[in-house]
């Protein structure tokens, strides 16, 4: 077995230029979401959702995050970086315990 390895096949060559740019751009997303006509820069955070959970469950829990978020009245949900709150015994990574966390904001 290789890993890291796709089994996507490349398209052959086209007379079309591709739809996307090689060069990077300087801008950050950030920089660029600010720049855009309907970017909504005055918030509030209304609230923070937490919730303990393993790798595996973090779907699940990010549906409910979003579901509770729609019922304070939410118009954005950022999800934080989820942190290792118990570690489990080595050779059994999929039992560790993390929290997840997201701010629901809302407009002003």
């Amino acid at each position: 077995m290789r890993l890291n390895f796709s089994r996507t096949v490349r398209p052959a060559c086209s007379s079309q230029p591709p739809a996307f740019h090689s060069r990077r751009s300087t801008q950050t997303s950030a920089e660029v979401f600010l720049k855009a006509k309907s970017a909504v820069t005055n918030f509030r955070v209304i609230g923070l959702l937490t919730e303990d959970g393993r790798v595996f469950e973090q779907a699940e829990i990010e549906q409910r995050f979003s579901k509770r978020a729609t019922e304070m009245g939410a118009a954005a949900l950022i999800m934080l970086p989820p942190t290792r709150k118990i570690a489990a015994p080595e050779g059994w990574s999929s039992f560790d315990t993390f929290r997840y966390c997201a701010a629901v904001l809302a407009t002003s």
